[in-house]
Formats: C-alpha cells, sequence, structure tokens
C-alpha cells in the first residue's frame, strides 16, 4: 500500500504548485488596492464612522446634537477634504498620515 502515500505526496504537490501563484497573484492585487489613493467621498465617508460613534461625549452632548455636528462635518469635509475633529485635530487629504489613517478604517 505504498501507493497512498505517493497519490498523497503527488496531490500536495500539486495543490502547493498550482495555488502558489494565485495565492501571489491575490496578495499583489491587495497590494494595489491599498496603494490606491482613496476618493475624498471615501476619505470624509471613513472620518465620518469615527465620529458618529460619538465616544467620549458622555452626558455632556446630547445624541442627536452629536450627530448633526457630524452631518455637517461631512458635508465641510466633501467640499475642502479635511474633516474636523475637535480632539484631536482635523484629518485631511493632503496629509499624508490622515491617508493612511482613513485607509486603515475601512
Amino acid at each position: 500500500m505504498k501507493v497512498v502515500p505517493a497519490i498523497t505526496a503527488m496531490l500536495f504537490l500539486l495543490t502547493t504548485t498550482t495555488l502558489l501563484p494565485t495565492d501571489q497573484a491575490a496578495r499583489a492585487q491587495e497590494g494595489k488596492a491599498k496603494a490606491a489613493p482613496l476618493t475624498r467621498a471615501e476619505f470624509c465617508t471613513r472620518w465620518h464612522k469615527i465620529c458618529v460613534r460619538c465616544d467620549g461625549l458622555g452626558a455632556t452632548v446630547p445624541r442627536e446634537r452629536c450627530l448633526q455636528n457630524c452631518t455637517n462635518r461631512l458635508a465641510a469635509c466633501r467640499n475642502n477634504g479635511c474633516y474636523h475633529f475637535i480632539n484631536p485635530r482635523a484629518r485631511c487629504m493632503n496629509n499624508p498620515e490622515d491617508m493612511e489613517l482613513a485607509r486603515k478604517i475601512g
């Protein structure tokens, strides 16, 4: 019964050599997708996702007011490319660090 291990070994080699190029192609596509610049709408929408959480406001600001402020900030961002947060700072498309963070929000 040495045929079974030989067949298993051949199947293993066949699948690994066949899947390897596909796996490499998938990784290459993933790298290209990450490197693609975000549109202004995508950039602003990603920061809007963070804003609408309304984290850290506690009882000081009603949620409805927070959401309205986020909506206003989104509209402004679509016009000028900067999503204005009070803390830590505005996030702008022309800042590479902000673009990279926006990609991670995705």
